[in-house]
């Protein structure tokens, strides 16, 4: 995901920060149908676990939220580049109610694989996605 990252962070005079915090949901692989079944239970129901071996999505949303508030500890700006396969972004923005678990499904469907969107995540006050690339939120 950096190669994809990178050109975005440089044209937003951004820092491009690796971490493991950011990476995708932790997910065993899964038919193309049983995978979207669990995607569909990761959102729909974001605190149960939709598959044996994969991350709740309200684990991966508060995980990537902590890695951001880490980073904005040391002196980063509330603008965030997230470049993701999808899960995670999703979880994310679920974790912020900037989208509810009823459109989280619809919103995944959306997002490019992979995806970047610029969001803006103050330390107080309201989350919101500044732009996306593919995803309509």
């Amino acid at each position: 995901m950096t190669e994809t990252l990178n050109p975005t962070a440089e044209l937003l005079a951004t820092d491009l920060i690796i971490d493991d915090a950011f990476r995708e949901t932790d997910a065993q692989w899964l038919e193309h149908d049983e995978f979207l079944a669990a995607v569909t239970r990761l959102f729909a129901s974001p605190t149960s676990s939709p598959a044996p071996g994969w991350e709740r999505s309200c684990d991966a949303g508060a995980r990537l939220l902590r890695g951001i508030r880490k980073h904005q500890e040391s002196g980063s700006n509330s603008d965030v580049v997230v470049c993701s396969g999808g899960r995670a972004l999703t979880s994310l923005l679920l974790s912020l109610a900037v989208i509810m678990p009823d459109r989280a499904f619809a919103y995944w469907q959306t997002i490019g694989m992979p995806d970047i969107a610029v969001l803006d995540i103050p330390t107080t006050g309201t989350p919101a996605v500044v732009h996306h690339f593919a995803g309509t939120v």
